[in-house]
């Protein structure tokens, strides 16, 4: 599947949390923060 455009990319963040960012107009990350990561996993 071919890379997102720049419109593409624009129309997308609008819809996702805004905690979503964009790098190098070629991947899209997110943060996420948890109090216990080990429990979260078993969880």
């Amino acid at each position: 599947m071919p890379a997102m455009n720049d419109s593409e990319i624009s129309y997308y963040k609008e819809i996702l949390h805004p905690d979503w960012r964009v790098i190098w107009t070629k991947k899209i990350s997110r943060e996420y923060n948890f109090d216990n990561f080990k429990f979260t996993l078993h969880a």
